[in-house]
């Protein structure tokens, strides 16, 4: 048997402490940013195609609240309730209205798509859409209606650009007074220093030493930002009749714990123990490499990721 370790760290957020004098006197220099922000910014979304089983990706949806248009030929309609059926070879739900798009521009699935958030006109909305494409659907029972998932072709999922969008803010700001960009970049370099590598620092005890086990909720810098969090800590001697962790806050951050667990798991040596986002625990056993490996644009990045090593895929 071997043991596995994970902290479980609950709700937690870091909140970074920044120069007040210095804010203080640049305070109108920002208002004037701000307001550049809001007439001259622009808000982006992408188009990204789902490739988990049916199953998981519907539970990823109704967690983000999302709303389902299923199309079928020249047909698009607002699946409700929608739920995998019990033998696993059926998206059901209910549909009883015909979806007309709100968003006026033809989208384009391999760009970036422009979206408006105004008082009067928002449009943010679209973050909220999910396209299922399908060659069939059953209405046999309407408003209930069946759609195998051997028939579905693709799903889209409407997402914010979170690049695209923070180059155009980027890009907005550029074109504030010269004053005003140096007084925006006096800000920036007085508070860089309290905001690297922000988050609690996690050390486990080896029998000799602390060791550095990763960092925890990361990007977690308001309280409606909070979470649970988990962290896969690394072997640990099991002679040892205590464990000993450390949490450090080394940046000038004020930090928020509400919880903090310790996870110990009993297992086979050949077995895997993997904690998702939501708390779940997952074994794994015969893990192998994937044979092919490929982005959105088809390029192979197998190389990236068959190996535990330096190497990183990073998406755009």
């Amino acid at each position: 048997m071997k043991n596995s370790n994970h902290l479980e760290q609950k709700k937690g957020f870091a909140k970074c402490v920044t120069f007040s004098f210095y804010l203080k006197f640049f305070s109108t220099v920002m208002i004037f940013a701000l307001l550049n922000l809001t007439f001259g910014c622009k808000n982006y979304f992408m188009v990204r195609q789902a490739t988990g089983p049916v199953e998981e990706e519907l539970a990823n949806f109704q967690d983000q609240d999302k709303t389902l248009v299923v199309h079928f030929g020249n047909e698009a309609l607002i699946l409700e309730t929608p739920k995998i059926s019990s033998t696993k070879s059926n998206l059901i739900g209910f549909t009883d209205v015909n979806y007309t798009s709100a968003y006026k521009k033809e989208v384009d699935p391999n760009g970036k798509n422009q979206y408006l958030k105004k008082i009067n006109n928002d449009e943010s909305f679209v973050l909220k859409e999910v396209h299922i494409y399908t060659d069939k659907i059953y209405k046999d029972a309407l408003p209930r209606v069946s759609i195998p998932l051997s028939a579905i072709t693709k799903i889209e999922i409407y997402e914010k650009d979170k690049k695209a969008t923070t180059l155009s803010y980027i890009a907005g700001i550029v074109f504030i007074s010269a004053g005003a960009i140096l007084g925006v970049s006096i800000v920036s370099s007085m508070a860089a220093p309290s905001t690297q590598s922000s988050c609690p620092f996690i050390y486990t005890f080896d029998g000799e030493n602390y060791q550095l086990s990763g960092e925890i909720y990361s990007g977690c810098v308001l309280p409606n930002l909070e979470r649970h969090d988990f962290l896969k800590l690394p072997q640990v001697d099991t002679t040892l009749t205590t464990y000993k962790l450390k949490i450090t806050n080394e940046v000038k951050e004020i930090q928020h714990t509400n919880l903090m667990e310790l996870w110990v798991f009993d297992h086979p040596a050949d077995t895997k123990i993997g904690v998702d986002k939501y708390g779940n625990v997952h074994t794994l056993t015969n893990i192998i490499s994937p044979a092919k490996v490929e982005n959105l644009k088809g390029a192979d990045v197998k190389d990236l990721i068959v190996n535990k090593d330096s190497l990183y895929y990073t998406s755009l």
